[in-house]
């Protein structure tokens, strides 16, 4: 993974943050941290209801791509689900709108932890600005013109095995979540990995028929520290995950069948703790 400059120190300053905020509020401060200051973010953001797996509703979208088995449904199906949360790392990063690329435009999926107000007036208006950011071409030129663009960007990541169709989908939950999240140090928090993987299971796209495939595009954008009673952040920033699945043969019905099944993910991140150098990269992004 690539973690610019800028980004590590971002992520100290977060982490002082964090250690300052807890020394405070038990009445001890060491020395060193006497006169640290912590700058904040104005952002107007509504608290929400996260969009939470559902049985049912993964049920339908396992049954739309041809999977009817006992594992897709009820009791198993739920005791799949708590094996992938098992494998989740929980974090503190917490998000303000969870959206998918859809026929090349951006919209929102899922309700992530918040979701940014929008009125005349209001402060922050920060998700069109992530939005110019995140653009692949923007993130790019960025990254290569600036030294203090405080971005991450994971490795691609290519994944071949064989194994069941039931494996093979859990399998794409728990690399999505461990990848994707890898470029925040902070870690994603679990009601946000939830709604990111709500709607994953797309209809198939793959040219035969006996194959499973599907692509998609994730964004998730990112809120630190939230404060709802005096609208405020840590930071904001913006996480785009990649991600392809391919399952060999995968409604073959034989006991114990394993299928060739390729994964493959690439994440990249932006965080900022500085609102003059978000928008400073916002007005110099070309395209």
């Amino acid at each position: 993974m690539i973690i610019s400059d800028e980004r590590k120190k971002v992520d100290e300053y977060l982490s002082k943050v964090d250690k300052v905020r807890e020394m405070r509020q038990n009445g001890e401060i060491e020395p060193d941290y006497q006169n640290f200051i912590i700058t904040r973010i104005p952002i107007d953001l509504t608290p929400c209801t996260p969009t939470p797996i559902v049985t049912a509703t993964l049920t339908k979208q396992l049954n739309d791509v041809g999977l009817t088995c006992e594992y897709t449904r009820g009791d198993k199906l739920q005791e799949c689900i708590d094996e992938v949360h098992s494998q989740f790392s929980a974090g503190t990063m917490q998000s303000f709108n969870i959206s998918q690329s859809i026929d090349n435009q951006l919209r929102e999926y899922a309700v992530g932890n918040y979701k940014e107000v929008w009125y005349q007036g209001s402060t922050g208006k920060f998700q069109g600005l992530l939005t110019k950011i995140n653009n692949e071409k923007n993130f790019n030129y960025l990254k290569t013109h600036y030294t203090d663009f405080p971005y991450a960007v994971s490795d691609d990541n290519s994944i071949t095995q064989s194994e069941s169709t039931v494996e093979a989908i859990k399998h794409l939950f728990v690399v999505c979540a461990t990848k994707a999240a890898k470029t925040v140090v902070q870690g994603l928090d679990t009601q946000t990995m939830d709604s990111s993987f709500t709607n994953m299971l797309g209809l198939n796209k793959s040219d035969i028929d006996d194959n499973y495939s599907n692509f998609g595009s994730n964004t998730i954008y990112l809120v630190y520290g939230y404060n709802n009673g005096t609208r405020d952040c840590d930071g904001v920033g913006v996480l785009n995950f990649d991600w392809t699945i391919d399952i060999k043969n995968y409604k073959e019905k034989k006991s114990n069948v394993k299928h060739q099944t390729t994964i493959n993910i690439s994440s990249r991140s932006v965080l900022y703790t500085d609102e003059d150098l978000l928008k400073k990269h916002y007005n110099n992004a070309p395209y």
